[in-house]
């Protein structure tokens, strides 16, 4: 069997077998029938709807975790990982984390991560944190990051700057009014809450200013977060 087979069965497998969780937790389906009034209800919505639901999220994961593993060479997989523990762990935990959310966004990058840490042998990067990281993140805030990513480190930043100068003469130039000129569907009064955001989960980080009591509202990407959209390759 091929290397890229394998990790496709397993991770397979173990969706089937994440699926069946509910059903074959019988103290957990007690406990929820159990709860007044509406526990049948929460129960059908888990054994019936919910696992079709549940499904599809599954399955939209392994869908993209086929695609990027297919786009690996078969010779730099690493072996060795695939028959660890932490393989077993990392694929329980993306499965945890896909169960999670509806957005297609956040089951691609948590593919990407997977896929980079077959082939990789830096035991300094921890895939975990940045999983945990993207799950916390709405999927907004995460979208904000990734643009804001953009326009650090690609001409998008200088277009965007000319096109508010052009209209704003002699205006500061706060990342928030570049953001506002992209295609994000955000209010941009809400930029300063999710850039906050981001720098509490230690993605980003404002700029100091000299004058006292004032804030740039300028940030700089931290070497975290770098090594994140390394990770994930964007712009790749």
């Amino acid at each position: 069997m091929k290397k890229v087979d394998l990790i496709i069965n397993k991770a397979k497998y173990l969706a089937e077998e994440s699926i069946l969780l509910y059903n074959d937790t019988s103290p957990l389906r007690l406990s929820i029938l159990g709860i007044p009034k509406i526990g049948a209800f929460i129960d059908s919505v888990l054994s019936s709807k919910g696992q079709q639901i549940s499904y599809n999220r599954l399955i939209g994961f392994i869908n993209e975790l086929e695609k990027e593993i297919k786009q690996i060479d078969e010779r730099v997989i690493n072996l060795e990982f695939l028959a660890s523990e932490e393989f077993y762990d990392l694929l329980i935990e993306i499965f945890e984390a896909s169960l999670k959310t509806r957005h297609e966004e956040k089951r691609q990058l948590y593919a990407r991560i997977l896929a980079n840490r077959c082939i990789t042998t830096d035991v300094k990067i921890n895939p975990e944190f940045f999983i945990d990281t993207i799950n916390d993140l709405k999927i907004e805030e995460l979208l904000v990051a990734i643009k804001l990513y953009e326009i650090k480190t690609t001409e998008l930043g200088n277009t965007l700057k000319a096109e508010f100068q052009g209209n704003n003469i002699k205006s500061y130039v706060r990342d928030r009014n570049l953001l506002a000129l992209t295609d994000l569907n955000i209010e941009e009064d809400d930029y300063n809450f999710i850039l906050l955001r981001l720098e509490r989960y230690g993605l980003i980080k404002e700029q100091a200013t000299r004058i006292s009591g004032y804030n740039s509202e300028i940030y700089e990407l931290t070497e975290t977060f770098l090594k994140l959209m390394k990770i994930i390759k964007i712009n790749r």
